[in-house]
């Protein structure tokens, strides 16, 4: 790369592109990326051809953008040149072009494709102009998050967030300038950033933790930008067709709290807008009395109506969505609705129609009498159906319905035909369950088996963390089920398998029900497991084998008595750590890792636990079986286990502190950009693990690096620090860039030391230059052969396990 080329790449990398992205996108199969791409074509294609045209100027240069990108991921730079061109040119007229990331994608595809650097240099140059232009710079961020909102649930977090931080530049923007399109603008990112969110308030679509809890205020602000869309006087048929949308999603929102059994009066008032008496019903017969041939109305209406029941009319509307356009939810809730009507539900359970009253704020006068009635009415109810109401919202049933295959055979074939077609629009793994739960309904076990371990496998990277312990639970059910019936084809190997995948459920749904104790009733994998076990616990020696089974553990409470049955001479919560921490041990040495990690799980229920456990032991048990779950090919499990050794420094420092920041990185890797091939090394090994890390390199911008004068930023959303030192003697040209590297490490440390948490290790190639480490820098050292990092064949993830374990535990543990 000559030294021209290698300016003209950092130069682009200091403005906002998808290829920031690139990271993220790139761990998508390549089939996945292919499906989005023929659904954004197929829009363009219907946009093009609709006399109304709705689309904004904004909203078609996005959609150019994307296409542009994602072609290019999927190797067709020559669609990906089309598009981006496509995109400079919605408007022909302007001969400077503020379409920053048409512009900076436009840089890169030239760059990769070695030609035209003058132009390159010509878009730097117009991109420095637009740096100043708050305007052009919030609709970049706003184009970036929708590219994430694209392409799958577990991207919704960050397009939200992004959605968000444009909103409010340009609020910001428009208190001094009077524009309608920047009005525009607004408006339809308030829906992006309200849709992206609403989804995240339906917990079988939250991939990451953090995304779990759903503070009142989050509410709040969802249902603020919808009221702005509904009360907004905007002409633009883009912005009119948005108020039934968001009638939809405040019903969305409405329903979601009401299935929590978050019986919160005071929260719901603050959804209902100007319509006091609409129920939560109220919000979709008002999206449909607005606009009832739009598509994406009549999909969430029908996915509500089959929700409580209303089968007929789901079944009407949802046939009527499909007649308009096909998507993967339209096919897949017909498919649902239609096999509830075969099992014969009842069309509305009392436990709903209770429960609804409870929602009903009246406007007369004597509506608080009429709330306490109905707080008294629903109490006996609820106490009756709570349990039910909570299962069907994770849906994951111990037993499930028999369907007679020869009985309902017609109707089992459409049921089919309608989740297979959902799976092939949109891969989605929703759809895809419930075929694991049709199968299993119809007896074909190993079918079902199969279904749902696609969804364990997690191929596309976007199975949500209630839908993998679903899967588990499944999988354990269908060889139970095989074994009870005699069609098991080696009931040995399938009794252990189950008891595998009840272990990998059990430890998901902890992760889960750690966030939100509601739901701590829904999964049956916890007493399954160990009615199945305890038949053959009658000895002290048997116990040990189920340290991480008892009763309590589905109670999750944080003082429970977890190992009550077998520490039954324990008195204190220390003999029971002390007790626990030795079965541990043993299960270590006999590599029985996931015995382990679910024992080590249940004593974090116990109180002071942090303090009391040995460090040491808590990191190796959670390193070693995060990679055991990495070789097994379970990413969603060692992803968990990697963050539990990597939060422990933290969770011990914060005990008691509320509003703890969440970590974007578990580790940053820090080097001089002499080092720079080192150091994407070491990041790429880390993320084939799963693990997230960041390279953050001195002056360079982009692909996860960040700016010096950002490296604050960084250092504190990142859980611990690795240094790559190569500096032996480094020549006079070279001092100043090694000062410069020594001052942000000096600035890293005092970070970390400030916050008080946090570990950093320095690594350097050889012993030679372990004399040359500054002192004040880490005491902890490791010597690493990057060429290691590479075998025949693979990434050799192994060679970084013993650094890992060493982070994780830090000098002071």
């Amino acid at each position: 790369m000559s030294t021209d080329r290698k300016s003209l790449e950092k130069a682009l990398k200091n403005f906002p592109s998808s290829f920031k992205t690139i990271k993220d996108f790139l761990s998508l199969s390549k089939k996945y990326l292919e499906l989005k791409l023929e659904v954004l074509q197929q829009e363009l294609k219907e946009q093009e051809t609709d006399k109304e045209n709705t689309w904004t100027r904004m909203e078609k240069c996005r959609a150019y953008n994307l296409l542009s990108f994602l072609c290019y991921l999927v190797g067709n730079i020559e669609d990906a040149l089309k598009y981006n061109k496509e995109s400079l040119n919605v408007y022909p007229e302007n001969a400077y072009p503020d379409n920053v990331i048409g512009l900076c994608n436009r840089g890169w595809f030239l760059l990769i494709t070695e030609q035209k650097f003058k132009e390159i240099k010509n878009m730097c140059q117009r991109l420095d102009e637009l740096k100043t232009d708050k305007t052009s710079m919030a609709i970049a961020k706003a184009d970036i998050a929708f590219a994430y909102s694209r392409l799958g649930i577990q991207f919704y977090s960050e397009a939200s967030k992004l959605y968000s931080e444009a909103i409010l530049e340009a609020e910001d923007i428009e208190k001094n300038l009077e524009s309608n399109e920047l009005k525009e603008n607004i408006c339809i990112w308030s829906y992006g950033c309200a849709l992206a969110q609403t989804r995240l308030f339906r917990t079988f679509n939250v991939c990451n933790k953090e995304d779990l809890e759903q503070p009142k205020e989050k509410v709040e602000r969802v249902c603020k930008l919808l009221k702005h869309i509904i009360s907004s006087n905007i002409e633009s048929s883009s912005c009119k067709l948005l108020i039934p949308r968001a009638y939809v999603l405040l019903g969305e929102i409405a329903s979601s709290i009401e299935s929590k059994e978050i019986l919160h009066v005071g929260l719901i008032q603050e959804v209902l807008l100007e319509d006091p008496e609409l129920t939560v019903d109220g919000y979709y017969e008002k999206a449909l009395k607005l606009q009832n041939n739009d598509i994406f109305v009549l999909d969430r209406c029908g996915m509500r109506f089959k929700f409580i029941h209303d089968l007929d009319k789901a079944i009407e509307i949802l046939k009527k969505a499909i007649a308009i356009k096909e998507s993967s939810i339209n096919h897949h809730h017909l498919a649902v609705a239609i096999k509830e009507k075969v099992q014969s539900i009842p069309s509305r359970d009392d436990a709903v129609s209770v429960s609804r009253q409870l929602y009903e704020v009246l406007p007369h006068s004597d509506r608080e009498h009429q709330e306490h009635s109905a707080r008294r009415e629903i109490s006996a109810a609820a106490r009756l159906n709570i349990g039910n109401k909570k299962k069907r919202l994770i849906n994951s049933p111990k037993k499930v319905h028999k369907l007679d295959l020869i009985k309902n055979k017609d109707e089992i074939e459409e049921i089919l035909k309608h989740l297979d077609k959902a799976i092939e629009i949109g891969m989605n793994n929703d759809a895809i369950y419930d075929k694991g739960l049709l199968l299993r309904q119809i007896g074909q076990l190993k079918e079902a088996e199969q279904v749902f371990k696609t969804l364990t496998r997690n191929q596309h990277r976007h199975t949500s963390l209630v839908v993998l312990a679903n899967s588990y639970e499944q999988i354990g059910y269908c060889l139970q089920e095989a074994m009870e019936t005699d069609k098991s084809d080696d009931p040995e190997n399938d009794e252990e398998d189950m008891k595998m995948n009840f272990k990998r459920s059990l430890e998901i749904s902890c992760e889960i029900v750690a966030k939100i104790p509601q739901l701590k009733d829904c999964w049956e994998t916890a007493p399954t497991l160990q009615s199945l076990l305890e038949g053959n616990a009658t000895t002290k020696e048997a116990l040990k084998d189920l340290s991480f089974l008892y009763e309590k553990i589905r109670q999750y409470d944080k003082c429970i008595d977890t190992l009550k049955l077998l520490v039954s001479k324990a008195e204190t919560n220390e003999e029971q750590i002390e007790y626990g921490q030795q079965i541990i041990q043993d299960h270590l040495k006999m590599e029985r890792f996931d015995d382990s990690a679910l024992s080590f799980e249940i004593i974090c229920c116990l109180p002071e636990w942090q303090n009391l456990v040995d460090a040491k032991l808590f990191v190796k048990v959670f390193i070693e079986s995060a990679y055991d779950s990495y070789e097994k090919g379970d990413s969603e499990v060692a992803n968990l286990r990697f963050e539990n050794a990597f939060d422990f420094c933290r969770s011990k420092r914060t005990l008691g502190q509320s509003n703890t920041k969440e970590m974007e990185f578990s580790v940053l890797v820090l080097c001089n950009p002499n080092d720079e091939n080192n150091g994407e090394i070491l990041v790429e090994v880390l993320n084939h693990l799963g693990i997230k890390s960041s390279l953050n390199i001195d002056g360079v911008v982009g692909f996860g690096r960040l700016k010096s004068d950002l490296l604050g930023d960084v250092v504190e959303q990142s859980n611990h620090v690795l240094v790559i030192y190569d500096f032996l003697q480094p020549d006079p040209i070279e001092s100043k860039e090694l000062n410069e590297f020594k001052k942000n490490v000096d600035i890293m440390r005092n970070i970390l030391s400030d916050r008080g948490h946090g570990n950093v290790m320095t690594i350097v190639p050889n012993e030679t230059v372990l004399s040359n480490i500054p002192k004040t820098w880490s005491r902890q050292h490791a010597v690493y052969n990057f060429s290691d990092a590479e075998s025949e064949t693979f990434l050799n993830v192994l060679s970084v396990k013993d650094i890992l374990i060493n982070l994780a535990i830090g000098a002071n543990s």
